[in-house]
């Protein structure tokens, strides 16, 4: 015990130092932004699923949860641009800008794409979600949501290799406080659930005119620069890293589809409030793990030990399980009971037990990943993520005739699982004992 505690205080004196102190006040800003956003959402939330009825609810909430996944289609890029443009950052902020401008036309190419993949098959993407072409004009809708989080991830990819990442948790507050507003409303005014797609869209064009304020305080002016040898370096870190982006949005959206479309819109109400309870408690990680990802990516180009990130970042994840999670896998059915009704409250609750135990594994795995990836191993975390797809076919086929909607969860569990020892298996391979750094 009292050598844990030695440890733990060495990895707490990293947050003296002047580095540290800056992404002590990160945290900070992103926890507290975090915890206004999950306060909102345990008002407001169960408000709404009562006054629309679980099936209506139901539907917004798949809206909603598209909303959060399918930015990940461009996240392959966004990662190729953010590691070359903080590497290039340590050492010149000239050759780190040609950077920046050199990745313009592929972002604006990857906009017009994600628009036109929406518009064309809208239909197709309606029926797919929830077997009916009613909603094709929310998904074209979806279309220009997509094309303005794209460009959006470029800019916020600026802020975080500065280090600005209490403008980024701002901004994120601003868009999710939108949204959590257009529930409510939805819930008071009874409007159609397909609102919310109106919602999301002002949620993204609030963002985007947020981060384009601060943008231009980092780089005066954004230029479209045509450098086919920048560019190819980057296509090369993101052709991979886009397999990575499909693979993560197809692992976060197939349970879902599979529990909107082949169980029932009712089931996925139960499914997608224990999944929101347990995802917005990611904060706590996420305001750690964004702050340390642009200063692995730095350590590691200028050859300095991450270790000390890297056990920052397990800390995280063990805090906010005893604090958050073990709590409320005891507390489930209660909690269930009391926010949304004694009708939803017994399978709710284990759903939430469950989802809990897959929000902690995926935390875990999180870590790892960023370890990995701040490396340039995106061939490495790519092979993790299709083993993670194919385990969760391989054990859904037994879990679901099983266990039905319960089934899904223990899939997905049983997924992370593989995934975390296979990327614990990578990093100690790919670790090595470089110079102490700073």
């Amino acid at each position: 015990m009292v050598k844990v505690q030695s440890k733990l205080l060495i990895w707490l004196q990293y947050f003296k130092t002047q580095s540290g102190s800056v992404a002590a006040r990160n945290i900070y800003i992103s926890l507290i932004f975090k915890i206004l956003t999950s306060f909102l959402f345990l008002i407001l939330v169960p408000y709404a699923i009562r006054s629309l009825g679980a099936e209506k609810y139901g539907i917004a909430a798949f809206f909603l949860t598209m909303h959060g996944y399918v930015s990940l289609l461009d996240s392959g890029f966004t990662y190729a641009l953010g590691l070359q443009y903080t590497q290039k950052l340590v050492h010149s902020e000239k050759d780190a800008r040609d950077v920046f401008y050199s990745a313009v036309p592929v972002y604006l190419l990857l906009s017009l794409f994600a628009f036109l993949g929406f518009a064309v098959f809208r239909k197709e993407i309606s029926i797919l979600a929830f077997n009916t072409d009613t909603y094709s004009f929310e998904m074209f809708l979806f279309g220009f949501v997509l094309a303005l989080s794209t460009l959006d991830s470029m800019l916020s990819t600026v802020l975080q290799a500065h280090e600005k990442i209490n403008l980024i948790a701002t901004g994120r507050f601003l868009l999710d406080l939108v949204k959590v507003v257009g529930v409510a409303l939805m819930g008071y005014m009874q409007f159609a659930p397909q609102a919310i797609v109106y919602f999301i869209l002002l949620s993204v064009v609030t963002k985007i005119i947020f981060d384009l304020f601060y943008f231009f305080k980092l780089l005066p002016e954004l230029k479209v620069k045509l450098d086919w040898l920048k560019t190819r370096a980057m296509l090369k870190l993101a052709l991979p890293s886009v397999g990575i982006a499909l693979c993560s949005l197809f692992m976060s959206m197939m349970d879902k589809f599979l529990v909107s479309g082949k169980i029932s819109a009712t089931a996925f109400t139960s499914y997608s409030f224990a999944y929101d309870l347990t995802t917005k408690a990611y904060f706590l990680v996420y305001a750690v793990t964004s702050v340390i990802y642009p200063k692995l990516i730095k350590n590691h180009s200028q050859g300095h030990s991450r270790s000390h990130l890297l056990k920052i970042q397990l800390l995280a994840v063990l805090l906010m399980t005893l604090v958050y999670y073990l709590p409320l896998s005891v507390l489930a059915v209660p909690i269930s009971s009391f926010l949304i009704g004694e009708e939803l409250s017994a399978t709710t609750g284990i759903l939430i037990q469950l989802c809990s135990v897959s929000a902690v594994l995926y935390l875990s795995f999180t870590v790892l990943e960023s370890y990995l990836v701040s490396t340039g191993s995106v061939f490495k975390t790519l092979a993790i993520y299709i083993l993670g797809i194919i385990s969760f076919k391989l054990f859904l086929d037994y879990f679901i005739e099983k266990y039905q909607l319960i089934g899904v969860s223990l899939a997905v569990s049983s997924m992370f699982i593989i995934m975390i020892l296979s990327g614990f298996a990578m990093v100690l391979v790919a670790r090595k004992k470089p110079k102490a750094g700073v």
